[in-house]
């Protein structure tokens, strides 16, 4: 902020530095909606990154007798198939007895009992 006054600050970044070059280029000190104030670009590169080319390994040429010795060790190591393990037998659950549908009489009865019972506690 530049006296109060935010400063409009952004960050751009290009995939290839030619573009970003050429952007500075035609942008840099242009002015902003036709008056006094002109936009400030700064081009900043990063270092760290590697080329394409470090980046990348060359082949390895591999001849024919190394590669058959490779083929021939994995063979070996080959282990023999699992066998299936054998579930042990479910338990059958004892079958629960199903409660009987009370009666209109019955449940009379309860709530008669239950408000009997909660008078006298008073």
């Amino acid at each position: 902020m530049l006296r109060g006054q935010s400063t409009g600050v952004a960050t751009v970044v290009f995939k290839r530095a030619g573009t970003a070059r050429k952007a500075v280029a035609k942008y840099n000190n242009a002015p902003i909606d036709g008056k006094r104030k002109t936009l400030k670009l700064e081009l900043v590169v990063d270092p760290q990154q590697k080329s394409l080319a470090a980046r990348i390994t060359p082949n390895v040429i591999v001849n024919a007798s190394s590669l058959r010795t490779r083929l021939q060790s994995k063979r070996v190591t080959r282990r023999a198939p699992v066998k299936p393990v054998k579930k042990a037998p479910k338990k059958v659950a004892k079958a629960k007895p199903k409660n009987h549908k009370k009666t209109v009489a019955e449940l009379d009865q309860e709530m008669a009992d239950y408000f009997a019972n909660g008078q006298q506690q008073q």
